[in-house]
């Protein structure tokens, strides 16, 4: 919640700064300029008014062009305040995503479980992967996709991240699970291995898995800038005797590099690559290269996204070592 106070704003281009005075003059907040810098006295319901009522006046370019900050009204902005600004985009999403910060805080995080079966012998369970859910105050599933885009809008997604890492943890303790345990991550919230994780190796340490049984998926690795620190992280995991399966291999150039780089012990084939692959020859020469360099490098392939018999028995055929997907089961509690 943003109390009243006094917003400073500093748009990247005047055309940004004029649009922000008429939005902002429209709730009966003045917007004063200064050298480019802007300021008004405003409350929390003033802020959230620009948002619902002239959020579609700016793209999501010019709200992350333009630095904010919030100071309450009885003090001045200090150098460090200035410095460390953060983008107006990260304040309206903040406020379209108080649901968020309450579903962190009260703990509506839910978790599915995923099968992951080997390919020769689909009876045999080699894992499960665990999928984040979240659940409303009224009870209503929200869907992941949504909870993710707000957390990264809102600059919430180390705290998203991390407490998905831990509850996943705990409820798959809590269910008794026998197989490896596949847990998502998403490296762009994770900024000190040593820092960062170490909650979630308590949550580890606590239950009855050993590293061993835990796979950590590194997911969204279209979004890794950052190859030094990603590399960091692995090796902050397979020191620790914890294993790293790389997601969505074949759908980018960049995660071809990625495995080039990071030599992932696991690799999960990209659905979109595997589904329909056994009438689609492109996907089949794709996949027939990435499956072979895998099998070179030693390392073991998923095929993810199997929901007919007829690509389970390509990719089968071709030598991936597991599979996942709808015609093995779906997600469950």
């Amino acid at each position: 919640m943003i109390p009243s106070g006094v917003l400073y704003l500093s748009p990247a281009i005047a055309l940004t700064g004029d649009k922000l005075e008429k939005a902002f003059s429209d709730t009966g907040a003045a917007l004063h300029e200064s050298d480019g810098l802007f300021s008004a006295r405003v409350s929390r319901e003033q802020i959230a008014q620009v948002m619902e009522n002239h959020r579609t006046d700016f793209t999501d370019a010019e709200l992350s062009g333009t630095k904010a900050l919030f100071v309450p009204p009885e003090r001045e902005p200090t150098i460090h305040d200035l410095i460390h600004m953060e983008s107006l985009l990260s304040i309206f999403s903040r406020l379209e995503g108080n649901w968020l910060l309450d579903m962190l805080r009260e703990r509506r995080l839910r978790h599915v479980f995923h099968p992951i079966r080997n390919a020769e012998n689909p009876e045999i369970i080699y894992g499960r992967e665990v999928l984040l859910r979240g659940v409303d105050r009224d009870g209503n599933s929200v869907n992941p996709g949504i909870i993710f885009s707000v957390a990264r809008k809102a600059d919430l997604l180390f705290y998203l991240d991390r407490e998905a890492r831990i509850s996943a943890v705990n409820r798959a303790s809590e269910k008794r699970l026998k197989e490896k345990l596949f847990i998502n991550f998403n490296p762009t919230s994770i900024y000190s291995p040593d820092y960062c994780l170490k909650t979630t190796m308590e949550a580890i340490e606590a239950t009855q898995f050993r590293p061993e049984d835990i796979v950590f998926e590194l997911v969204e690795s279209d979004y890794i800038r950052d190859i030094p620190r990603m590399l960091e992280i692995v090796d902050f995991y397979r020191s620790n005797g914890f294993q790293v399966a790389l997601d969505d291999l074949g759908s980018g150039y960049s995660s071809l590099n990625l495995l080039h780089q990071l030599h992932p012990d696991i690799v999960k084939l990209d659905m979109d690559m595997v589904m329909g692959v056994s009438s689609d020859t492109f996907k089949q020469s794709i996949l027939k290269s990435i499956i072979e360099l895998s099998r070179q490098m030693k390392i073991t392939t998923i095929a993810e996204g199997v929901e007919d018999e007829d690509d389970y028995r390509w990719v089968k055929n071709l030598g991936v070592d597991l599979v996942q997907g709808f015609l093995f089961g779906k997600p469950q509690e």
